[in-house]
């Protein structure tokens, strides 16, 4: 919330010298992994993104299911680098992670302290399981590269640092990058409803009430979407305001189907693993209900609305089920897993026809066992650090005006995506929050910042996120097992 801050606002250009290092040291390792990925077709959506992307550049024209801005951006590398395109893609994936980088250090400099923006630094750069969206042709790291320096803006606001007609422009430019975000990525919609709620609340001025601002930022993210909503508005003959995918994720989420793309190509135990048991039994449909089938229709729009009806009425239809599905989805989303480990897992095969390796991981050297192994200890064991010392800032450390309430809206915009489909990549834009918290925590035991809060209130909230992580590892644990046991 706006108000007095405990510590005076940060000052000085975006990179003080004291930066640098983690920077470098993060294009060092992003580098290091783009290596290996050059050539290769990971599975999951970036094949299918390299084919819209590949149409897009020879014929002009976009028909795919996803918002336009990320295979618009393969696209215009295809065009520019010709058969280069797919490394040139990857290439600038990889400096736009750089970028986040130092936008995460920024956010946490604002949130915290200058410490807590060098810590955060260092985590960003060594956080393995971001580290794919760098050269990965997936969707995220453009996400996360737009909506950080959004967020800054926004704190920088609520902090009173920008001022007047310099605060206009700021609100105005982070609902922008914001509805960029969304035209990355359709659950960026969550955002926009998160941050515009946040902004009623925190962005108060002299001027007028926090609503003004909200409603400002709000209409600069809805302006940046509205000619891509009107054209697919137009074309599928229904209302869409990103993507054409709510069909396909009804069929994945509201079914007697299970559906976790980090648990693809994996066995995994029913029993004689902890929550293996448990985690069978809620996803067990009752006696008589059975699994409903996706129809292809040949008019998408018509497929859409078929596909949510049916979706909508199963989930009706079956309540209690419906809502114990939504634990082990719930988990699904918090899972110490992530696709640093499936990649790990997947290593490339032979290639085919096309030359291209189409496994759906890392070619040599990251194939073989020791570094898949060693790699993959090392991103789940960063997942459960992260959330853990995440949690912590975010309750019991002593944030600068705005930053807590921050982190809690993006624990919003994320937390619906368990009643539909989840899975690690769908939280990778709020992980890039949670580096902030976490080095808020990281720095205050080290002496800097304002302190520690120990209110009741927080210390309640503490513990039941606590409380919720380790009932969602217990849920994750059979799966994070069967993971392990392919690697070697």
């Amino acid at each position: 919330m706006a108000g007095t801050p405990t510590e005076a606002p940060p000052s000085g250009g975006l990179l003080p010298p004291g930066w640098r290092a983690p920077l470098v040291v993060a294009l060092l390792l992003r580098a290091l992994m783009l290596v290996p990925s050059i050539g290769l077709e990971f599975r999951g959506d970036e094949p299918a993104y390299r084919a819209l992307a590949a149409s897009w550049a020879e014929f002009g024209a976009y028909a795919g299911q996803w918002p336009p801005l990320h295979p618009a951006t393969i696209a215009l590398c295809d065009r520019v680098f010709g058969s280069g395109g797919e490394a040139a893609a990857r290439v600038l994936l990889t400096l736009l992670s750089v970028w986040s980088c130092a936008w995460t250090m920024a956010l946490a400099k604002r949130a915290h302290s200058d410490a807590a923006g060098r810590i955060a630094g260092w985590i960003a750069a060594l956080y393995l399981p971001l580290v794919p969206f760098a050269h990965v042709l997936l969707s995220e790291g453009l996400t996360i590269a737009l909506l950080l320096p959004a967020l800054t803006a926004l704190l920088a606001v609520a902090q009173g640092e920008l001022r007047d007609g310099r605060a206009t422009l700021g609100i105005v430019a982070a609902g922008a990058l914001v509805g960029q975000s969304c035209l990355a990525r359709e659950s960026g919609t969550f955002w926009v409803a998160a941050l515009a709620v946040w902004c009623a609340f925190a962005l108060r001025s002299e001027r007028g009430p926090a609503v003004r601002r909200a409603m400002l930022f709000t209409g600069a993210a809805l302006v940046t979407i509205a000619p891509w909503s009107a054209a697919a508005t137009r074309s599928m003959g229904m209302l869409q305001v990103l993507g054409r995918t709510a069909g396909v994720n009804a069929y994945m989420g509201w079914n007697a189907k299970y559906v976790n793309f980090d648990a693809v190509a994996l066995d995994v135990p029913v029993e004689g693993v902890p929550g293996a048991r448990l985690r069978a039994t809620l996803l067990e449909p009752p006696d008589g209900v059975e699994a409903w089938e996706y129809q292809f229709l040949p008019h998408l729009g018509e497929r859409n609305r078929e596909m949510v009806a049916a979706g909508s009425a199963f989930a009706r239809e079956h309540p209690a089920f419906f809502a114990r599905t939504r634990r082990v989805k719930a988990a699904d989303l918090a899972t110490p897993l992530s696709f640093m480990t499936r990649f790990l897992r997947m290593p490339a095969g032979e290639p085919n026809a096309d030359g291209v390796a189409t496994a759906g991981g890392y070619g040599p050297p990251l194939a073989s066992a020791v570094p898949r192994i060693a790699l993959s200890a090392v991103a789940i064991l960063s997942v459960v650090l992260l959330a853990v010392a995440g949690v912590v800032g975010a309750c019991l450390v002593r944030l600068r005006p705005g930053a807590a309430s921050l982190v809690a809206a993006g624990f919003v915009a994320t937390a619906p995506l368990a009643l539909v489909v989840a899975m690690s990549r769908f939280r990778a834009p709020f992980e890039a929050m949670v580096v902030v918290a976490a080095a808020a925590t990281v720095a205050t035991l080290s002496g800097h910042g304002p302190g520690w809060r120990r209110t009741p209130l927080a210390r309640a909230a503490c513990a039941a996120l606590l409380a919720f992580l380790a009932f969602a590892w217990y849920l994750s644990l059979p799966v994070v097992v069967a993971a392990l046991r392919v690697l070697a």
